[in-house]
This record gives C-alpha cells, sequence and structure tokens, in this order.
C-alpha cells in the first residue's frame, strides 16, 4: 500500500498540559482560565482602579477645580447605562440558555435515548455493568478503559520481535496510559459546578492520541501481529469515544457557569445601580477637601464609587474570559489539531 507519510522513527509526545501545549505563561492561563473568577474580577477593578489613581496623580489642582457636579453626574450616568447593558446582556443569555431546554416531548425523548444510548457504548467498551452517574466519575470510566486498552497493547507487542513497527506502538501504548493515569488522578477529587473537571479533560489531548494511532495502524498493517492490531484499533475506538463526552460535559459545564454569573449580576446589579444613581444626583465634590499621600480626596472617592458601579461589569468580564478561551480550544469536536506548535506531537521523521 502507498505510503502519503514519510517513514519515522520515534514518537514525539506533546505536552501534557493545555497550557504547555498552547505556550501560555501560568499568570495568563489563571488570569483566563484557571483562576477564581471572583478574584479575577477584584484583579480587573483593582488594576482599573491603580490606572485612575495613578493618572490622577498627574492631574494638577482639585477635582472640585477641574470638574463640577454636572461632569461627575455625567461619568456616573455612562456607569449607569453600562450596568444596564450587562443585564440586558444577562437577560439575552439566559433566554438563549432557556430556549435550549425547550422542545416538545418527542424532542427530550430523542435526546434522553441518545444519552442513554451513548452511555451503553462506553459502558460496553469499558466492560462495567453501569457507569457512574456524575460526570467526573462518568470520564474516569472512560479514561480508566482507554488505559486498559493502551495497557493490553503494550502487553501484545511485549511478546513481538523488537522492531521499528512494535517499539513504536509501544511507546504510543505507554504515552497513552502514563497521560490517561494522570488525568484520571485529576478527576478524582474534581467535583462539576467548578471549572476542576473541564481543566482535566482540557488537558487530555485526545485529538492527538486518535491521529496517532490510526496512523501507526496505517503505517504498520501487516507488519505487526493480528492480535496487536485488534488491540490498537480497539484502542483508537475508545479514545474516539472522548470527543463526543468532552463536548457534552463542556457544554452543561456552559449552562452551569452561564446561570451562575446571571445570578452573581442580578444580585449586584442593584447596589451598583443605587451607587451610580447617588453619584448622578446627589454627589457635591465641594464636601470633600484635602488630599490622601498626595492625591486629591474627592478623586479617591470618586475613583472608588467608579469600581463599585463596575462590579458587576468586571464580573462579567472574568466569566466570559474563560469561556471564550475555553471554546477557542475546543473548536473542534473530531480530531482535528487547529493550532501551530513547535511542540505538535508529531511522530518524528527519519
Amino acid at each position: 500500500m502507498e505510503k502519503t507519510e514519510t517513514e519515522t522513527e520515534t514518537i514525539a509526545p506533546p505536552a501534557n498540559t493545555m497550557r504547555e501545549r498552547v505556550g501560555y505563561s501560568r499568570a495568563k492561563m489563571w488570569f483566563l482560565v484557571e483562576g477564581n473568577r471572583w478574584l479575577v474580577s477584584g484583579v480587573l477593578l483593582l488594576v482599573t482602579f491603580a490606572i485612575v489613581v495613578l493618572a490622577g496623580v498627574f492631574v494638577s489642582g482639585s477635582v472640585a477645580d477641574a470638574f463640577d457636579n454636572s461632569t461627575i453626574a455625567s461619568l456616573f450616568q455612562s456607569i449607569f447605562l453600562a450596568i444596564v447593558t450587562s443585564v440586558a446582556l444577562t437577560l439575552a443569555i439566559g433566554q438563549l440558555i432557556l430556549s435550549q431546554e425547550m422542545g416538545h416531548l418527542g424532542e427530550q425523548r430523542e435526546k434522553m435515548l441518545s444519552e442513554v444510548s451513548f452511555r451503553g457504548d462506553v459502558e460496553q467498551s469499558a466492560g462495567v455493568g453501569v457507569s457512574p452517574a456524575t460526570p467526573a466519575g462518568f470520564l474516569r470510566t472512560l479514561i480508566r478503559a482507554v488505559e486498559e486498552k493502551a495497557t493490553r497493547v503494550k502487553e501484545s507487542v511485549a511478546d513481538d520481535a523488537d522492531d521499528e513497527a512494535t517499539a513504536q506502538v509501544a511507546e504510543f501504548a505507554e504515552v497513552v496510559t502514563d497521560h490517561s493515569q494522570q488525568i484520571d488522578a485529576d478527576l478524582e477529587t474534581a467535583e462539576f459546578g467548578s471549572f476542576d473537571v473541564v481543566s482535566a479533560i482540557l488537558d487530555y489531548n485526545y485529538s492527538w492520541k486518535v491521529r496517532t494511532g490510526r496512523r501507526l495502524q496505517d503505517k504498520h498493517t501487516g507488519a505487526i501481529a493480528e492480535r496487536t492490531e485488534e488491540r490498537l484499533d480497539a484502542l483508537v475506538r475508545n479514545l474516539q469515544l472522548f470527543g463526543p463526552a468532552r463536548q457534552y460535559f463542556k457544554l452543561i459545564y456552559y449552562q452551569h457557569e452561564l446561570i451562575d454569573v446571571s445570578r452573581v449580576l442580578l444580585y449586584t446589579v442593584m447596589p451598583a445601580l443605587g451607587v451610580s444613581a447617588y453619584m448622578s444626583f446627589a454627589f457635591d465634590v465641594n464636601r470633600f477637601s484635602g488630599s490622601v499621600v498626595g492625591i486629591d480626596t474627592a478623586f479617591l472617592v470618586i475613583s472608588f464609587v467608579a469600581m463599585i458601579g463596575l462590579f458587576p461589569f468586571a464580573v462579567l468580564v472574568a466569566f466570559i474570559f474563560r469561556l471564550i478561551t475555553v471554546s477557542q480550544r475546543t473548536l473542534t469536536i473530531g480530531p482535528f489539531i487547529l493550532r501551530e506548535s513547535s511542540d505538535s506531537g508529531q511522530i518524528k521523521e527519519v
């Protein structure tokens, strides 16, 4: 059979975590996805407050001389409108989530049957009677099935002749086994609703594993024992089950996260609107005189209150950062690698 790939020697496994594969620093990864969203919101507000105060250091004179009450009122009216816009966006998101739950009885039954059918496929593949009901437990069952199939591949090639074909298959099986054990450990204490479950499955680069397994099947057809070919095929089929499972639980997590952020915004929006309304209609800059560490007191008060008013917006931005980053890293459900990387996990060419 004609080969479309150049001959290869060894497997080059990619990095084990998403952060290493995409080249993000720890700080950037924490800010975008891993960090607690409340803390990220606080960081956004503190950085904004620091920038505003730093700018105020270079403002000569007092705020009372530079701005009158009508100017400050206009500023907080703009903040008021920004808060209302955030609420409107939250309501639109809530309606989108609600629309996905709607449907007649037949559609709901089809959805349930599809989930039951997929669960049955996983149970049959994993050799278990009933798979766990929790997302983390179900994914662990799937990962353990992959690990078990990879172990069987290693045992099979251990009895074959020590040639290039068996060496590559054994190396691939070893990589899959080691990484599966790592992800299984990460999922052991993960609870759905937190980001831990999604973080673990994002680290499991099943696309590379499926592609590499299929390339080995294509390249070494007839060069390895029939038993090894069958076990390698079973491993690839198990890996292919991980794609729809990851996509399904990711979408459920999105719904859970969007509901949470909607609830937080609705809790915080009324205090923020109240503060902004007060600053628009009742605040008198002439009540504040003097300075603190060389910065006009009125300027500090206005900046601080503005940050309180912007808190709902900061929370929304922090959550959206995580959601769009996860979406960017999981655009495809199939075995496609959409990013270019020096460590893409290819089979090294001779």
